[in-house]
């Protein structure tokens, strides 16, 4: 491998269940509902397939713990301001990130369905 070639690697996870106040109906304001989120953050992993090291890594477990954090301590009212929040947010807070998805469910939204959702993708 060249050493000095760029690595685009991605990395997250799928289905993590976080409980928190999101949505503009008042009965969503008054309690916690359970969202899902899928988080695919995309980085310049070089260096971590050379040292084999989280040092230089995006460590996922991290960013689930971030992401989590970020929806039980804010309210949103929209999905697509959480959405916009966790992009911007995973690259404040994790500046090797080059490109981040976020999908955000609420599946007690719909009657009738599976799930709402919100889908956000940015690069920078």
């Amino acid at each position: 491998m060249d050493n000095d070639a760029t690595q685009p690697m991605h990395v997250g996870f799928k289905g993590l269940v976080v409980s928190c106040v999101i949505g503009v109906r008042e009965t969503e304001r008054l309690r916690q509902q359970d969202v899902v989120l899928d988080v695919d953050v995309c980085y310049d992993a070089a260096g971590a397939i050379a040292s084999d090291s989280l040092d230089y890594a995006v460590d996922y477990s991290a960013v689930a713990h971030w992401c989590s954090a970020c929806l039980r301590d804010t309210r949103f009212l929209l999905l697509e301001r959480a959405c916009a929040a966790l992009a911007d947010g995973l690259f404040e807070n994790f500046p090797a990130a080059t490109g981040v998805t976020v999908i955000l469910r609420k599946p007690a939204a719909l009657a009738d369905g599976d799930f709402s959702y919100a889908s956000l993708q940015r690069t920078r």
